[in-house]
């Protein structure tokens, strides 16, 4: 089983501060085994993304995502895709599926991005 996400980094608060070069990055987290992590920055959020979990993740791979509209090709290919809306909940009722393993790998990663002027 394996969870997958996107993320965006870079961004200006209220418009202060320096610029910062906004990098989506494509991520999958290995459940069974967390040291199985991958992170690949992307340019293209939606072409790419097929293209990623092709070459990192075998097929016939159960995957668990988000209700993405570009994951939903996923289905067709050699997964087995199961989702969560996070519109009306952060694990679902049904199939218990959920993507906080994910959230919690970019809340650690997003602590350890330098921001301009932070005050510790």
């Amino acid at each position: 089983m394996v969870e997958i996400d996107k993320a965006k980094f870079g961004r200006r608060k209220y418009n202060r501060g320096r610029i910062m070069t906004r990098q989506r990055v494509f991520a999958g987290f290995k459940q069974k085994n967390n040291k199985n992590q991958f992170l690949i920055p992307t340019h293209n959020r939606e072409c790419d993304i097929l293209i990623l979990i092709k070459t990192h993740i075998k097929p016939g791979s159960i995957i668990y995502s988000d209700c993405w509209k570009a994951y939903d090709s996923l289905s067709q290919e050699s997964f087995e895709h199961l989702t969560v809306n996070h519109n009306l909940n952060f694990v679902d009722p049904v199939t218990g599926v959920h993507t906080q393993n994910m959230e919690r790998l970019w809340r650690d990663i997003k602590a350890n991005v330098p921001q301009y002027r932070r005050r510790e």
